[in-house]
């Protein structure tokens, strides 16, 4: 299993296996203004709605215990989202601001879909992410769950984002629409 590591102790018979640590980011539309802000404030940040991780979401409640810990109102239009796709939706047709990993932030940055906000305010919200495989404690006799976690640290160690070209593809990673016709 992959996911975040966001508690301190885990099932008996469940090892973890860190693969990447990632701050959190914050995003927006990519003409929203805060976009073109050096240092936003946060009274600035929170005149808009956000898209967060439902009340409960280990990520929520480090962003709720953030905001204590700074002396910071919670922003008072949130709408609770899990998916990436609709994170970004949303952030488009409301002119949010979304918190969402640091990879995932630079990669959608990269396409054009979002821009990442000036770090200070992600910064002191200093909420940590780290990625994880999660393994059956015997998982090292294993061949092939061996095997998926070499492969996930090597794609965990890679530059981030990356940028594929249609010059760079195999004729097995070509999608359908990287073909062309000859009329």
């Amino acid at each position: 299993i992959l996911g975040a590591r966001v508690r301190a102790t885990l099932p008996d018979g469940v090892e973890s296996v860190p693969l990447y640590a990632a701050p959190m980011r914050l995003i927006v539309a990519p003409g929203h203004p805060l976009a073109r802000q050096r240092a936003p404030d946060w009274s600035r940040a929170i005149a808009v709605p956000w898209v967060l991780m439902p009340t409960g979401h280990p990520t929520r409640t480090a962003f709720d215990r953030a905001l204590r810990r700074l002396g910071w109102p919670a922003p008072p239009v949130i709408v609770e989202a899990l998916s990436a796709d609709v994170v970004v939706a949303l952030v488009e047709s409301l002119g949010a601001v979304a918190l969402t990993s640091g990879r995932l932030a630079a990669h959608l940055e990269s396409r054009g879909a979002v821009r990442s906000v000036a770090p200070t305010l992600s910064d002191a919200l200093a909420i940590p992410l780290q990625v994880t495989a999660f393994a059956a404690l015997s998982y090292d006799s294993d061949a092939d769950v061996s095997a998926l976690i070499r492969c996930l640290r090597e794609a965990a160690a890679a530059p981030w984002p990356r940028r594929e070209t249609g010059a760079r593809r195999t004729a097995a990673t070509r999608r359908p629409s990287d073909r062309t016709t000859r009329g």
